[in-house]
């Protein structure tokens, strides 16, 4: 847990050098958006940055994950697969399909298995957003 909590305050730092404000982490490592959610998602800043840390931002651990995820509906998951399929159509050809739960290997992070820094997954972000309506922490699925 504690290199989850290093590499957390590590990104944090990476998105404050980029001109974002995140709160510091807790002492589990989590980042409280709360209240700010909407403002940032609409921040090209935020976006900016986001891309730029993301090889900061460590996986959650597995004992973390889990008791964080909530059980998804059947629609939350319908939406997932949608999303990795329109990623894997616009050029994120490595996107990961979610699992049968509507999760993925690493789902906090977003980067399970994928490279987020080419310039067809940069595409295919920006295209596929809407259909999650958070095009700065999309839903990962399993490799």
């Amino acid at each position: 847990m504690a290199v989850y909590v290093k590499g957390q305050r590590e990104w944090v730092k990476c998105m404050r050098d980029n001109g974002i404000d995140v709160p510091d982490p807790d002492e589990t490592g989590q980042v409280d958006f709360s209240g700010q959610g909407l403002a940032l998602k609409k921040n090209p800043k935020f976006m900016d940055a986001s891309e730029k840390c993301s090889a900061k931002q460590p996986a959650l651990p597995e004992s973390v994950e889990a008791a964080n995820q909530p059980k998804l509906t059947p629609e939350q998951i319908r939406t997932r697969r949608e999303y990795a399929e329109c990623m894997q159509k616009n050029g994120a050809q490595d996107f990961p399909d979610p699992g049968p739960d509507g999760y993925g290997d690493d789902d906090n992070s977003g980067a399970a298995g994928w490279d987020q820094s080419s310039a067809g997954a940069q595409r295919a972000v920006r295209t596929c957003a809407p259909i999650i309506g958070d095009p700065t922490n999309p839903p990962a699925g399993k490799g």
